[in-house]
């Protein structure tokens, strides 16, 4: 019986680690902006490492043998710390997330002003000598697989300026 107690209490704090990693994720996404598909893969990468951990519980503990208290505490864990801690982690979390981040950007701001300032400024650049290459290159290819048109334009010109 005593057992049994035990195993209820570590699901119990199982579950409630299990959100606590979420709650994690959660602030995460609220100090960084994600893209549905990003936050799809996230949630998708938790539950698979959830499923794993919850499955090597049951293994290490009840030899592999799904019992029902098991589970329960493991849900009553998310619960518990779902109504008590989640929205308190989540916002102090959040609000240190988004401190670290505009802190990094403040001290980022004038290597990537210059990086973009620098690499904007060589493409165009490299742009404008490539458009101008690629037309050399057409008029050469062109002249390569049609030679007499070019010629026969030239004879004209000079027929009409004599």
């Amino acid at each position: 019986m005593m057992q049994e107690f035990l195993l209820f209490a570590r699901s119990l704090a199982a579950g409630a680690m299990l959100l606590s990693v979420y709650d994690l994720l959660r602030a995460v996404r609220r100090a960084v902006p994600h893209r549905d598909w990003l936050v799809s893969l996230e949630d998708g990468i938790y539950w698979i490492f959830d499923t794993a951990f919850i499955f090597g519980m049951l293994y290490r503990e009840t030899g592999g043998l799904v019992r029902g208290y098991v589970i329960l505490g493991i849900l009553a864990g998310m619960l518990l710390y779902s109504l008590l801690l989640s929205r308190f982690v989540v916002g102090v979390l959040a609000s240190v997330l988004t401190g670290i981040c505009r802190a990094a950007a403040a001290v980022t701001w004038p290597a990537r002003r210059f990086w973009g300032w620098f690499w904007g400024r060589h493409i165009k650049l490299w742009k404008n000598r490539l458009k101008k290459r690629g037309k050399h290159l057409k008029i050469k290819i062109y002249n390569l697989f049609w030679p007499d048109i070019g010629d026969a334009h030239e004879d004209e010109e000079k027929e009409k300026k004599i």
